[in-house]
């Protein structure tokens, strides 16, 4: 097994992992309800893998082409590299979140997953070399649909509506 090829396997399992993260972390009610609290430390260690394979990936490519040739590496290139960075800051939040200065703001900042999930989507589709083979070409196509229900499902869920006789 060479470098090379583990640098492709990082990329795509950090990339599955954070997409089944889309599946669990905006609808974790939900999750919760039908299998139970243990679905919060399923998400918590798959959020760890995640990040930790995320930045394996990039190490791999250091250790094949050079730091000085990653570092200058632009195009799509750019998507993960700033994938990398929000990544690190909302995993940042969530293992900091309840030391008192990030408690109430951390879940925002958790919230940059969403972003770093869209970059991703975008970094991995354009450069990945297995993003269009099956079965990984059908976790691509329902990618973005499980990203706009997440950010529709918490947008509704800090929004919600009037119940009847409020008044505005």
């Amino acid at each position: 097994m060479n470098i090379y090829f583990l640098g492709r396997v990082f990329g795509i399992a950090a990339f599955v992992l954070i997409f089944v993260q889309m599946c669990l972390g905006p609808f974790m009610n939900f999750w919760r309800r039908v299998l139970g609290g243990w679905v919060l430390k399923l998400h918590i260690v798959i959020g760890i893998t995640a990040f930790v394979l995320a930045w394996l990936h990039p190490v791999m490519w250091v250790l094949v082409w050079g730091w000085n040739t990653v570092r200058e590496l632009g195009g799509y290139v750019w998507f993960g590299k700033v994938g990398l960075i929000l990544i690190t800051m909302a995993a940042a939040a969530g293992v900091w979140r309840a030391h008192p200065m990030v408690t109430k703001y951390w879940r925002w900042i958790h919230r940059l997953n969403y972003v770093v999930f869209g970059l991703i989507y975008v970094h991995s589709w354009k450069l990945g070399t297995d993003a269009s083979r099956f079965p990984l070409n059908v976790i691509y196509y329902l990618a973005p649909v499980v990203l706009v229900l997440a950010l529709i499902n918490k947008y509704l869920s800090s929004n919600p509506s009037p119940k009847i006789g409020e008044g505005n």
